[in-house]
């Protein structure tokens, strides 16, 4: 079964506490998502805050794990998103988290809550300043830490990336074909851009989660991985080219239906990692 990378800033960060849940938690890496601060109300939550980071950890898990994680009540409202993950051995990937759609209204505080944050986060060995913002945040009203940093009584993020699904040919996602198993090739790239026509995309779906790996072109190596849910696909990707550069962004993508069955996808892209954004245009390959 696929698993997936998943970052997480909270008490999930334990995993002792992720296999008494039953999650065969592997491949456990500190790392950091910039763009988000830490917000503890009843619930813990992260906000866009530019110049913020968050410090967790990655693990490696299975959707069906996930799907499982998620279903208890205290933790299902938190969504999936996509994040770059600068992990502590170098590089960067794309990991999923998970994050209230709300953050929690000023004044809501949760003290038990950011006290066993906080002994996690010593006890993993997360940085000093990251574990004293902890402490802070204990004993003050609502606090932001990102600025300062970051987490997640569940939760975990880096700036969203999102992609609408439901273009021109298909306003309606239920008339969209499942993109797993889907292989696409670039029909048209934008000038700020790096895929070409040399470039194949191979798509996997699993409910509403969906990667990608890709190469060829200008290319070495590129993953992408995001979510659809009510008719809007969300991803980040990240990919290395031949001199070895690591580059990443988020793109906003809409879906359409071709006359002959086959999916057209217009992408809408935001370089993170360098200036620029534009748009590249990617087809099904027939018999895919």
């Amino acid at each position: 079964m696929r698993r997936t990378d998943v970052f997480f800033y909270g008490l999930f960060m334990d995993a002792d506490l992720l296999h008494a849940k039953g999650m065969e938690a592997k491949d456990a890496e500190m790392a950091s998502v910039d763009g988000f601060t830490l917000r503890i109300g009843h619930r813990a939550a992260l906000v866009p805050t530019p110049g913020g980071r968050v410090h967790g950890l990655v693990f490696s898990l299975t959707l069906a794990e996930l799907d499982r994680l998620y279903s208890d009540p205290s933790v299902q409202a938190y969504k999936p998103q996509a994040v770059l993950a600068q992990m502590a051995s170098g590089g960067l990937i794309a990991a999923l988290c998970y994050n209230l759609p709300k953050p929690p209204l000023p004044g809501e505080r949760n003290p038990e809550y950011a006290a066993k944050l906080r002994a996690l986060a010593q006890r993993i060995g997360l940085p000093a300043e990251y574990v004293a913002s902890l402490q802070q945040s204990s004993s003050q009203q609502p606090h932001h830490l990102g600025a300062d940093l970051p987490e997640e009584a569940n939760a975990a993020g880096r700036k969203p990336m999102r992609a609408t699904a439901g273009g021109s040919g298909s306003s309606d996602m239920t008339r969209l074909k499942s993109l797993d198993g889907i292989r696409m090739h670039v029909v048209s790239t934008d000038s700020k851009g790096e895929v070409g026509s040399g470039t194949r995309f191979s798509f996997f779906q699993e409910g509403p989660l969906v990667s990608a790996q890709y190469s060829g072109g200008n290319i070495r190596l590129g993953h992408l991985i995001g979510t659809i849910s009510g008719g809007q696909l969300s991803f980040r990707f990240v990919q290395v080219d031949p001199a070895g550069r690591i580059d990443g962004g988020s793109s906003i993508c809409e879906l359409e239906v071709l006359a002959d069955g086959r999916l057209r996808m217009r992408e809408h892209f935001h370089w993170d990692s360098r200036e620029g954004s534009g748009t590249n245009v990617f087809e099904e390959i027939a018999g895919s």
